[in-house]
């Protein structure tokens, strides 16, 4: 598996994806390839999610650095398939943005998907796009992204029990909401689901836990920040090229975040301060109309930095499913 580190403030507090540099204990397989491993560690402090996965599941994950923009990520997925002798690549999106085409008000994140298309689309081999939990990221709606598939003749399938229970251990520890939900789909859990910063509500049922897979091409064809993206050959460059098609980039939010956080003083809370905390909103989300809400989206209300999966469980006590980082209300 191949990816941006590129993760919410909550394990890696630095906006943006991480690079090549920003890393100790890489493993380099040949001029452009490298492997994170479970040693792997960011020199500026937070976690790369990569490493979590690494430590945390029997996957090899490789870093994909963006700084060259789509011809570099190109370049790199080219020499890791001849490395391992890939016949075809297949590009995962939880949610599935990587349907839009960039003009859609409810797009908050263009930039990484886009990009990754761009590269898989330049690709010699084929290409294929797995869209898991359609809308289950909290930004394109289910029934658009459906339609996207649909165009591109999209193949369904159904995400089980089964698929997630090898791995799910990991979310104790990844803060992937949209990746927790699509878990929680295919265990059977249903409602609606508070999750980020923007307490955005998503609907799950039995049909979130649907996989859609589509040749690449004809989701690149509709993607207009992925077309706009080939032949971009830095990072500043592909962030310039999304603004101006989209209007923004994830970015925005990602560096407002960090200036807020980091003008305002903090002092992590107690346990019986968290847990009354957690109590309030819960109410709160509740009344939003929200039967579930993710770990990650209570930490925030609660005023934790750092994402303390343990500590949630404990004080959500018996709402907290045992198997899926969730809260019941």
């Amino acid at each position: 598996m191949a990816s941006f580190s590129w993760d919410r403030y909550i394990i890696d507090p630095t906006p943006g994806p991480r690079t090549v540099h920003d890393f100790d204990g890489l493993v380099q397989h040949a001029p452009h390839v490298w492997e994170v491993t479970s040693t792997s560690r960011l020199r500026a402090g937070g976690t790369s999610g990569l490493t979590i996965l690494a430590q945390r599941t029997e996957g090899r994950f490789f870093l994909l650095d963006p700084s060259d923009g789509a011809d570099g990520v190109l370049r790199q997925l080219t020499e890791l398939t001849q490395l391992i002798s890939a016949s075809a690549v297949t590009l995962v999106d939880v949610g599935g943005d990587i349907t839009a085409a960039g003009y859609e008000p409810e797009l908050s994140s263009p930039l990484a998907d886009s990009l990754a298309l761009a590269a898989v689309a330049g690709l010699s081999i084929p290409g294929t796009v797995a869209v898991g939990g359609p809308g289950l990221d909290g930004e394109l709606s289910s029934t658009y992204v459906r339609a996207r598939m649909a165009h591109a003749d999209a193949r369904p399938h159904r995400v089980t029990s089964a698929d997630v229970k090898a791995y799910i251990s990991a979310l104790d520890w990844h803060p992937s909401e949209a990746t927790a939900l699509l878990s929680a789909a295919a265990l059977g859990i249903e409602g609606r689901a508070e999750i980020r910063d923007s307490a955005a509500l998503v609907p799950i049922d039995a049909t979130s836990a649907d996989l859609l897979v589509a040749d690449c091409q004809p989701v690149f064809a509709f993607n207009q920040v992925a077309q706009h993206l080939v032949g971009s050959r830095s990072f500043a460059g592909v962030e310039a090229i999304t603004r101006e098609v989209c209007g923004r980039t994830e970015l925005n939010h990602e560096r407002r975040k960090a200036t807020a956080l980091a003008q305002t003083a903090y002092t992590a809370p107690t346990a019986e301060e968290l847990q009354a905390r957690i109590t309030a909103h819960r109410r709160r989300a509740a009344e939003h109309g929200a039967t579930l809400i993710s770990f990650r989206r209570l930490g925030e209300v609660a005023g934790l930095r750092t994402y303390e999966p343990a500590m949630i469980r404990a004080a959500a006590r018996q709402l907290a499913y045992d198997d899926v980082p969730l809260c019941r209300l």
